[in-house]
C-alpha cells in the first residue's frame, strides 16, 4: 500500500489523523519553498558582492546599502507567519483564499527567481522593494486584509 492509502484507511478510523498529516504536508511544502526563495536571494547576494569588486568606490555605498536591505528582507520571508497551517486551522475556510496565498507565494518565488537578471543598481533597488510588496501582500492575505 501507498503511504497516502494507509494514511486514508487511518483517517477513517480517526478522523482528526487526516487532518494533522494533511497539516505536516503543508509545513513541509511551505518550508521547502521558503529555502528555494532564500536560495535565491543568496544567489544574489553573492553576485552583488562580485559586482561590488568591479564598482568604483563612489558606489560601494550603494551596493553597501541594497546588500542590508536585501539582508533584511531575505530574513523577513525566512522568518515570515507560515500561512498554510492557519488556513487549515480556521474553520470555513476556502479554497479562494488558499488561492490567494498561493498566488503570492508563487508571485514571491517567481520575484526570487527573477533577481539574477538584474544588472543596474537601480533596478535592484526597485526590486527589493517590489519584494517587500509581495510579502506585505502576502501578510495581508494572511491576516485577512487583501481581498
Amino acid at each position: 500500500m501507498r503511504v497516502e492509502e494507509i494514511i486514508g484507511k487511518i483517517a477513517e478510523r480517526v478522523p482528526l489523523f487526516g487532518e494533522y498529516y494533511r497539516k505536516e504536508a503543508t509545513r513541509e511544502m511551505e518550508r521547502e519553498l521558503r529555502e528555494k526563495v532564500v536560495s535565491e536571494i543568496e544567489a544574489f547576494e553573492r553576485k552583488l558582492m562580485e559586482l561590488a569588486k568591479g564598482k568604483p568606490f563612489s558606489e560601494l555605498g550603494k551596493i553597501n546599502e541594497i546588500s542590508k536591505r536585501i539582508l533584511h528582507l531575505k530574513d523577513s520571508i525566512r522568518y515570515a507567519p507560515y500561512g498554510y497551517t492557519g488556513f487549515f486551522a480556521q474553520k470555513g475556510t476556502g479554497e479562494e483564499e488558499l488561492e490567494k496565498l498561493l498566488e503570492k507565494d508563487l508571485e514571491l518565488l517567481n520575484w526570487a527567481c527573477g533577481l539574477h537578471e538584474l544588472e543596474k543598481l537601480e533596478e535592484m533597488e526597485e526590486a527589493i522593494e517590489r519584494g517587500w510588496k509581495i510579502l506585505d501582500e502576502r501578510k495581508g492575505v494572511i491576516h485577512g486584509s487583501i481581498s
